[in-house]
């Protein structure tokens, strides 16, 4: 388990045992440095806040591991192709839309209210403050069409605008919110949907 923090690691220890697994854990990123601690192992699992370089991969390879799971929906830290040409095999999980939903909303409300002015001044006592704006008169900004639709009904009350990133038109999120007008779909190839993520079996180790 490479790239492991503190909260991820006591989770795989207290799961390890259920599974008859004994993991190797270690907060740092997979590199061609700590190759040696994937000895013996098929798989390995890495977080995406480090991009796994090819030179890596292929001493990945070169130690008989096929299989890297990566602990996160988007894996544009790694070159799937390369991977598959060296003979490993890359996976990715599933995400919760209504958890992305909830964080991009909250982040939204904090950005309208001024948030950090008023975390702010509890440092310094002083109690001027910006003035914040009311969320339902200001437009959303692009969600993906997954998070879009866990959500709209937050704001369905109101007559915000919602503009939909996907690549393909969803009229769903209109008839389903009741909130203003949904804005021409845009495209978004970073945005990764439950339905687009990396297709299980698409390649196979080297026999």
């Amino acid at each position: 388990m490479y790239g492991c923090g503190p909260d991820e690691a006591a989770v795989f220890r207290e799961v390890a045992p259920r599974f008859g697994v004994v993991p190797t854990i270690t907060e740092a990123a997979v590199s061609e440095a700590n190759i040696e601690l994937a000895s013996g192992n098929r798989c390995i699992s890495v977080g995406h806040k480090t991009p796994v370089t090819n030179a890596t991969l292929l001493a990945l390879s070169r130690a008989d591991v096929r299989y890297v799971s990566t602990r996160s929906i988007g894996y544009n830290h790694i070159d799937v192709h390369y991977a598959q040409s060296v003979g490993i095999c890359v996976g990715n999980v599933a995400y919760s839309p209504d958890s992305v939903a909830d964080y991009t909303l909250m982040l939204m409300l904090m950005a309208v209210r001024n948030a950090k002015s008023v975390i702010r001044r509890t440092d310094t006592h002083v109690l001027v403050c910006l003035q914040g704006r009311a969320p339902a008169a200001q437009p959303c900004p692009p969600w993906g069409t997954a998070a879009s639709r866990a959500r709209a009904k937050a704001v369905s009350t109101s007559s915000t605008s919602i503009t939909i990133s996907t690549p393909t038109p969803n009229h769903r999120i209109a008839f389903a919110s009741g909130a203003g007008p949904v804005l021409p779909v845009q495209s978004n190839d970073h945005e990764k949907d439950p339905a687009r993520t990396l297709p299980r079996g698409r390649c196979r180790p080297r026999r």
